[in-house]
């Protein structure tokens, strides 16, 4: 079955056509466009008519693509902006809209959920229990089970990237840099998890991290990216390493969470190709198999 699936997140809207089932997911496409909903909704509490218009041109030309592919089913998702922003269902209304397709707002446990699936399924090897962290913007979703028995342990955090605030974007001091520390240190010291036998990052953070660090993160190569991030300009770390503007932007604060994630699961992280898109991917394909 050939499905899509519009992801509408705080930073990017993305696109997925893939061949799927419930056990498979085969990307014929991907593609990704910046929004910036996230700082809109920071900065405030709403998204406003002209980031909404340019949101739906966006979400049209990627509805259309797919179709123009043959899928045979495609959704939209809303995933924090969803949650978030005071004009969330007219966010909703929009996006269904323009892209013609039933559309929906992930809560951030289903975040962790669809992250989880989607992470094994581009991880074929895996010792149990496994544990799966999608980090976002301006939200943490974290899943620890097995394979077999899919995830135990949910747990959504409300803080992200984007929480630490403009002050990390550009050479953080000493003093700065332990502020941050401190700041995320708290916001996740709810999170008490069963330590994992293997663990993933998924979403822009991890892919972030692995083009400075490589694919596995354990505690040196986080803090062997984190001396790139504050040594270099946000506009040469995208030059040199091949990142989006707005990725180098916030890499500071990308790994000093994948650092506190890391260090709180107690193991490396493993940085994956797949995430919640290709989990939801799996789901539609599924749906059709059923009702087929």
């Amino acid at each position: 079955m050939r499905v899509g699936v519009i992801s509408v997140g705080s930073r990017t809207i993305r696109l997925l056509v893939a061949r799927s089932t419930q056990d498979s997911v085969v990307p014929l496409c991907r593609e990704r466009a910046l929004v910036g909903l996230g700082e809109e909704i920071i900065r405030s509490g709403t998204i406003s008519d002209a980031h909404l218009h340019h949101l739906a041109e966006h979400v049209g030309e990627f509805a259309r693509l797919a179709r123009a592919m043959g899928v045979t089913r495609l959704e939209a998702v809303l995933t924090a902006p969803g949650r978030d922003a005071a004009n969330a269902a007219t966010l909703a209304a929009t996006v269904g809209h323009a892209a013609a397709a039933a559309t929906s707002a992930l809560s951030g446990e289903d975040v962790a959920v669809y992250a989880f699936s989607g992470a094994l399924l581009g991880s074929p090897m895996t010792l149990d229990p496994v544990a799966v962290c999608d980090i976002g913007a301006t939200s943490t979703a974290v899943a620890i089970g097995t394979r077999d028995g899919g995830p135990a342990y949910v747990k959504d955090i409300p803080f992200g990237s984007l929480s630490l605030g403009a002050e990390l974007r550009e050479r953080a001091g000493a003093a700065e840099l332990t502020a941050a520390r401190e700041v995320v240190e708290a916001s996740f010291g709810r999170l008490l998890v069963p330590l994992p036998k293997t663990a993933y990052v998924t979403g822009g953070a991890g892919r972030s991290l692995r083009k400075l660090a490589g694919r596995t993160l354990d505690s040196d190569a986080i803090e062997s990216a984190l001396r790139v991030a504050r040594r270099c300009s946000s506009e040469e770390i995208a030059r040199i390493h091949g990142l989006a503007p707005h990725r180098a932007e916030t890499l500071v604060a990308d790994a000093l969470i994948v650092h506190e994630l890391q260090r709180r699961l107690a193991i490396e992280l493993d940085v994956s190709g797949t995430g919640h898109r290709e989990g939801f991917a799996a789901k539609l394909g599924a749906d059709l198999i059923e009702a087929a």
